[in-house]
């Protein structure tokens, strides 16, 4: 999954120097990487006072808060990037199969393996733009 989001980065990136359409699944992209690196320093912050067993219970109350809004931030990150990220390609290309995969990836919150289905369409769809139109991007 990381190395997925380090790809869409990328591709949030060119895309958004063809146009601002494409900022917010790029910021939600970074987003993402900013709110798991907030789960990860949280997550290491909390560690010795489990093992300390440290009775500061505002320290540890302080620590559970920011593991919350990096998942929080986490969250919002994949929402921009893999479900509105798709919805911007179908417009702006005008390939209703970006637009599927959005659906697929929304159905995928609540069931996972549906999203992989929509991971495969933004391909197909992404492959049939880039060979109907070679000087795209």
């Amino acid at each position: 999954m990381l190395l997925s989001f380090v790809f869409l980065r990328r591709s949030y990136r060119v895309l958004k120097g063809m146009s601002e359409e494409f900022s917010s699944p790029y910021t939600g992209v970074n987003l993402f990487f900013i709110g798991l690196l907030v789960i990860i320093v949280g997550s290491i912050a909390l560690i010795p006072l489990i093992m300390v067993h440290v009775s500061a219970v505002a320290v540890s109350i302080g620590i559970i808060v920011v593991l919350i809004v990096g998942v929080i931030m986490t969250f919002i990150g994949e929402i921009l990037a893999i479900i509105v990220g798709p919805f911007k390609l179908r417009t702006y290309f005008n390939k209703p199969t970006f637009g599927t995969a959005g659906v697929m990836m929304i159905i995928g919150i609540f069931i996972p393996f549906i999203s992989m289905v929509g991971v495969v369409l933004i391909y197909v769809g992404a492959n049939s733009l880039l060979k109907s139109s070679p000087t795209v991007v």
